[in-house]
């Protein structure tokens, strides 16, 4: 699905806010889980949008894994995952991915900044909706949806 950036502004303002003003489950940002990649919304077209991947994150906010990019390659990625609040609501990923260079470069690896907002279905599930900023003028924005699974 490709989205305009006033579209994509407004889903994610109102994702937010649905997710923000339901009675949710608290969490224990503590435990170990692993996170299912789901898919993502794009700003412009001509991404894949079908980004299903496997990672784990450990207590320490380590994050690694896998996943189909939105060029249609295989990528791997690793960093921290920094929560911002004591519910593990709020957080921030600061890493690096590989697989977003040009065609003769698919190993080149690529910063991530992407600060995210998880919503508890469960004490031990929960949807995260990560926003994967680029900076540069005219790049494509994307929002991410991922599915966690914490456990002891």
């Amino acid at each position: 699905m490709t989205l305009p950036t006033r579209t994509m502004r407004a889903a994610a303002a109102l994702a937010l806010a649905c997710t923000a003003g339901a009675t949710m489950a608290e969490t224990d940002t503590d435990r170990p889980a692993w996170i299912v990649h789901l898919a993502s919304a794009h700003s412009q077209p001509g991404f894949d949008n079908g980004n299903l991947g496997l990672a784990h994150r450990w207590r320490n906010g380590i994050v690694a894994g896998a996943f189909h990019n939105s060029y249609g390659r295989a990528s791997a990625y690793g960093g921290w995952l920094w929560t911002l609040d004591d519910r593990g609501r709020w957080s921030v990923f600061l890493g690096a991915a590989s697989g977003y260079g040009d065609t003769g470069e698919r190993m080149a690896v690529a910063p991530v900044v992407a600060p995210s907002f998880r919503a508890a279905v469960t004490s031990d599930l929960g949807l995260r909706l990560s926003w994967f900023m680029d900076p540069r003028k005219g790049a494509a924005q994307v929002l991410h949806l991922s599915l966690e699974w914490a456990y002891r």
